[in-house]
């Protein structure tokens, strides 16, 4: 699926000082559980960046634990 995405429109964030800094504050507060680090961090670099959307295939799949 990803490919059918034309590159220009692919940017690639890496996570920042900013963002780990959030992302403790997400799973401090309970926004996002303890047990989420990873999910807390993408959170966090989409809301620094001011992501219109944040997409996730890992709760597409069968069987996936989710928390949302």
């Amino acid at each position: 699926m990803l490919n059918r995405v034309p590159n220009g429109n692919i940017r690639y964030i890496d996570l920042t000082t900013e963002a780990e800094q959030l992302a403790g504050n997400y799973l401090s507060k309970g926004v996002v559980p303890l047990k989420r680090v990873t999910n807390a961090e993408y959170i966090a670099i989409a809301t620094i960046n001011h992501a219109d959307v944040l997409v996730s295939w890992k709760y597409c799949q069968p069987g996936a634990d989710t928390w949302l």
